[in-house]
Order: C-alpha cells, then structure tokens, then sequence
C-alpha cells in the first residue's frame, strides 16, 4: 500500500527518475518505495490539493500532464519530484 491505499496507481506516479506520491505515505513505505525503485521518493499534491495523484497526473520520461486545476505550486512540486528540473 501507500499511504494506506490498495490502489498504489492512485497514490502515485513515478518515471525513470522520481516518484511522487501521496502526502500521507509512511515513512516505512517511502523507503521501500525508494529500495524498490532505487530513486528519490517525494510526496505532492495536484488539482488544488488532490492527494489522489492518479486522478490528475499522468507522466513518463519525456513529459507530464497534469488536471487543469493543478496550481503553480504544485507543478514545480511535480516537475521536480519526477525528475524535469535540469
């Protein structure tokens, strides 16, 4: 789980260089998340707070797009958790 959730695709999003997830996630299942994929692991929102990354983000290496709600924030949030800050 993440953050309690069964549905680990809502709780996070991850590409060939971080992970984002949920901000209720436990400190045990943070750094199993980082042994697991073996990359920096940071907590964020979307859509003006959405904890639920999934419903709001979709990623891969080249690029994201993010809801429409997303604030500035946040998007910075994202751009440097998954890696497109450079």
């Amino acid at each position: 789980t993440i953050a309690g959730i069964k549905n680990v695709g809502m709780a996070g999003v991850v590409t060939n260089k971080g992970l984002l997830v949920h901000p209720k996630v436990t400190v045990s299942e943070r750094e199993a998340l980082r042994e697991i994929f073996g990359l920096p692991v940071n907590i964020g929102t979307t859509n003006f707070g959405t904890q639920m990354l999934g419903s709001g983000l979709l990623a891969n290496s080249k690029n994201f797009v993010a809801g429409s709600e997303t604030t500035g924030p946040e998007l910075g949030r994202i751009e440097e958790a998954l890696g497109f800050l450079e």
